[in-house]
């Protein structure tokens, strides 16, 4: 069946067996929406001295926001908490969610650890990766037994 089809017959009753079929139909709001979908959209920018990283993490506190770098792997994690409460004449509403996304990035070149750099504004966070200068080796003769 089309989707367009399928949407003309009640909820549960397309697939008696399946119930939970139709689930991918309702509407996620808060974890489906951009700019909250399912990660974080950055840009990874490559110079001659350094990695830059820039992060949309929009209504994120700076304190929710946690960097890690471990064996040449960036990991950002942010969490996200919202409660929304409303009051009408005969009820109350309240809604609380919350929820976490993270991404790690494998960097093509050694970073010098002790001088990454970062800062967030506006939602916007920015890492500045400085790259090691590549070791120079010396060139060597094999020889063949």
């Amino acid at each position: 069946m089309t989707k367009g089809f399928r949407s003309m017959i009640p909820f549960g009753q397309r697939n008696p067996l399946g119930l939970f079929d139709d689930l991918h139909d309702l509407d996620w709001g808060f974890f489906n929406s951009a700019p909250w979908g399912k990660e974080i959209r950055v840009d990874i920018q490559e110079t001659e001295k350094e990695i830059v990283v820039e992060a949309e993490l929009p209504g994120i506190k700076k304190e929710d926001i946690e960097i890690t770098f471990n064996d040449n792997y960036l990991t950002l994690k942010a969490k996200r908490s919202e409660e929304k409460e409303e009051k009408k004449e005969n009820y109350l509403r309240k809604e609380r969610r919350s929820g976490t996304l993270m991404r790690s990035f494998m960097l093509p070149t050694e970073i010098i650890e002790e001088d990454i750099k970062a800062k967030f504004d506006n939602g916007v966070l920015e890492i500045h990766l400085p790259k090691k200068e590549p070791s120079k080796s010396e060139k060597r003769q094999i020889t063949l037994e």
